[in-house]
């Protein structure tokens, strides 16, 4: 992107169909291999009687050659190679991709706009979804209803997805980008005047964290402390739902 003035080298549209190519023949050939091939030979694993249950292909396949299965059928489950739904998210995230990375590039303005609009827009779905099917946050609690109509849709997973972007190119700016402040020139071999050879860049917040962490030994340990308190928090947490559904 920065030989080409922060554009792309060929149109979104074609980064996207080079995805499906890249992915579809290899999916298409594992898919009808599972569907068809596998039952001739059958299988002794340990769970293998699973198979006559996840192999019901009849009726949905032809939402896999689209990758949708995920969102068709809509209130039942999808019992052809069910785990696929995740593939199926992942290329529906791909279609916002392009735009989103091309924003970070060129306006990062818009891209933290696009990535917050985006994680509430989602966030608010689900809070409808749950409260309109009476979820619960207990796992021995699921209904149905979890399953079909929350648990494998894009809404429900595109939080993920965008922090896995926002780390992404925050990551990108780590490596490559230069900084535009002298806070850099703590190392004795850096030069000054290397720091502004090309368009200055707006701060990445994540990205000066990064760098403080990569300096402090201590602040590192700190970071990392926090984060074991945050997990047991989690835990604690879960266990508390899950013991009192």
């Amino acid at each position: 992107m920065k030989l080409n003035d922060g554009m792309f080298p060929c149109s979104k549209r074609i980064l996207i169909l080079s995805r499906f190519v890249r992915l579809a023949p290899l999916y298409y050939t594992t898919f009808f291999f599972f569907w068809q091939v596998s039952v001739i030979w059958g299988g002794e694993g340990p769970l293998f009687y699973e198979y006559t249950k996840m192999s019901s292909c009849s009726s949905n396949w032809a939402w896999h050659l689209f990758f949708v299965n995920n969102l068709i059928p809509w209130r039942s489950k999808d019992m052809c190679m069910g785990w696929t739904w995740y593939l199926a998210c992942e290329m529906q995230f791909f279609l916002l991709l392009p735009a989103i990375v091309q924003q970070y590039y060129k306006v990062r303005e818009n891209f933290w706009i696009s990535i917050g609009f985006l994680s509430a827009f989602s966030s608010l779905i689900v809070l409808i979804v749950i409260w309109k099917n009476d979820i619960s946050a207990s796992y021995f609690t699921y209904k149905d209803a979890y399953w079909t109509v929350l648990y494998e849709k894009p809404y429900a997973r595109l939080m993920c997805y965008l922090v896995g972007v926002v780390c992404g190119c925050t990551y990108f700016s780590f490596k490559h980008e230069k900084t535009t402040s002298l806070a850099d020139l703590d190392d004795e071999d850096e030069d000054p005047a290397n720091l502004f050879d090309e368009e200055p860049r707006e701060t990445n917040m994540i990205k000066d964290i990064f760098k403080n962490l990569q300096r402090s030994s201590g602040a590192a340990i700190i970071a990392i402390g926090l984060g074991l308190i945050v997990m047991q928090l989690l835990v604690a947490i879960l266990s508390k739902v899950n013991s009192s559904p």
